[in-house]
């Protein structure tokens, strides 16, 4: 099934406040229903190259209450071996396009998906601040070349 993938960006309007903008949409084949990390690796991959970066990009996948992709956005874009994130960046775009929870993605270029002791810390960072917005974490997935790793199948949330 062909869905429209909508990838925004937020800027700031003329009286300074954040808004959304539409940055690419494109057409993706398959589900725009996120029910397994195996779906949401397939649409990162496809759609934004990210097991192919040589360089850490961390993406938000903004989704309704039945887990069907809003929107997406890309929060940060780093270096070889890390990018800097702060959940409000995260939520600010989260509460502008009226998410009920998130998905969180980003790569390690390195080749080796296994989650570092700051991918943990930042993963109960937000996870903490959605639950204080209402607004669920369902999983933190790191993509490495063909290889992955849900951190809520592996740690819980």
């Amino acid at each position: 099934m062909a869905v429209r993938i909508k990838e925004f960006r937020t800027i700031m309007n003329e009286d300074g406040f954040p808004v959304l903008v539409q940055e690419m949409t494109c057409n993706y084949e398959g589900s725009k229903k996120m029910s397994s990390p195996d779906c949401v690796v397939s649409l990162m991959n496809k759609v934004f190259d990210l097991n192919k970066q040589c360089e850490e990009y961390f993406f938000m996948l903004a989704l309704t209450t039945k887990n069907i992709v809003k929107g997406v956005f890309r929060i940060s874009h780093g270096s070889l071996a890390m990018t800097v994130v702060h959940p409000r960046e995260v939520f600010v775009r989260a509460i502008l396009c009226q998410a009920s929870a998130i998905i969180v993605v980003h790569n390690h270029p390195s080749g080796d998906p296994e989650p570092s002791p700051e991918d943990l810390q930042m993963t109960n960072r937000l996870s903490q601040a959605g639950k204080l917005l209402g607004i669920t974490l369902c999983d933190h997935i790191i993509i490495a070349g063909d290889e992955h790793v849900s951190i809520a199948e592996r740690h819980g949330l």
